[in-house]
């Protein structure tokens, strides 16, 4: 969840409330009328978090929750990220384009274990396993935050900003 909510925060373009609830809890029904309100509730509260927290000064940090034993520590926060991504492909288009921005989702891919159709062919070959953990974990904080500006000013600007520079 917490990696989907910070790619479409990343993105700064709007997601409704269905769309949101629908990608993050998916088609299982809760138990009762409690969980029904209070489950969207804390769903919400963590989207807002989220985006206070991009919006921010301080570093953004991924929350990791280990899930399977046997799959590693941020699998699960970079296929959520994936999945942001995958729900706004439109909006990410020039970040595939572009060189500097498209090798941390290259990194992202490795951690996920996933192939996006974009970066199939620079992914040919490579291995998840052969690449430390530790490293693409450290490419995985700043990329968020890199995300987040260059989104922040190209809605400013209505472009995408120059990043070979």
């Amino acid at each position: 969840m917490d990696g989907f909510m910070a790619a479409v925060a990343c993105s700064h373009e709007p997601i409704s409330p269905s769309k949101m609830l629908e990608n993050v809890w998916g088609e299982e029904q809760l138990e009762n009328v409690k969980q029904a309100q209070k489950i969207p509730a804390l769903i919400f509260q963590h989207w807002d978090d989220t985006r206070h927290l991009l919006a921010s000064k301080d570093a953004y940090e991924p929350l990791l929750i280990e899930i399977n034993k046997d799959a590693p520590l941020a699998r699960q926060w970079a296929r959520g990220f994936v999945l942001g991504i995958d729900l706004q492909k439109q909006v990410w288009k020039d970040v595939f384009k572009d060189e500097n921005l498209a090798s941390w989702l290259i990194a992202l891919c490795l951690l996920a274990d996933v192939v996006m159709p974009e970066f199939k062919e620079k992914l040919q070959g490579l291995d998840p396993g052969d690449h430390d953990r530790e490293e693409l974990l450290e490419v995985l904080l700043h990329g968020v935050d890199i995300y987040y500006a260059y989104f922040k000013q190209c809605s400013r600007t209505n472009q995408a900003p120059d990043t070979k520079q």
